[in-house]
């Protein structure tokens, strides 16, 4: 009896290694690169991890990605590559991204808010950091609000998310203009006043 048994289980896992064989054989679609993004941004000094990201093959199922391209981190500029990835059938594919490397933490805003959409340094009288760009939000700007809404528009917006304990505030660019609000708890305002 014993025998027996395992003489079918060797039959069934023949029976299922020669499926996967056939399977492969006929593959010949892609992998498949799920993005939600294809813009990634960091700044000079800081690499992004790419690791997070994976492709999905039908027959091969989970599969690794590689950054295929060239991206300078220790210079700011905008960059390029693609990620790339091929299954066990030898099906390949890779979807072009863009790598923005900034040279130091800041939001800019959408475009058409301002005139300004350049990545020079801002030469207007009283700017916060002469090094960035005129439009530039200076992350520690930015850091204690819990929602953004860049423009005029914004303040409706915030005005409309607003509750108890929450207060709505200006939020300006490196150039003292107008960028947007933000949403903040009261109680963190209290705290930063003691």
């Amino acid at each position: 009896m014993k025998k027996l048994l395992v003489v079918i289980s060797m039959m069934l896992l023949m029976g299922c290694a020669n499926s996967t064989l056939l399977n492969r054989a006929n593959d010949e679609k892609p992998p498949y690169i799920s993005l939600s993004n294809d813009v990634f941004q960091t700044v000079v000094g800081k690499p992004i991890n790419f690791s997070n990201i994976t492709a999905y093959d039908d027959v091969d199922g989970l599969l690794a990605v590689m950054v295929s391209g060239y991206i300078n981190y220790n210079e700011a500029g905008t960059y390029y590559p693609e990620l790339k990835t091929a299954d066990s059938s030898g099906n390949e594919v890779s979807v072009p991204i863009t790598v923005i490397v900034r040279r130091s933490d800041y939001v800019v805003p959408p475009s058409g808010l301002y005139q300004y959409h350049e990545e020079e340094p801002c030469q207007v009288q009283g700017t916060k950091d002469p090094s960035l760009p005129c439009e530039a939000v200076l992350q520690e700007d930015i850091d204690s609000y819990l929602l953004l809404y860049p423009g005029e528009s914004g303040k409706e917006r915030c005005e409309a998310q607003r509750n108890e304990g929450y207060a709505c505030e200006v939020i300006y660019s490196n150039d003292g203009l107008l960028w947007g609000y933000g949403l903040k708890e009261e109680v963190a305002q209290e705290e930063e006043k003691e």
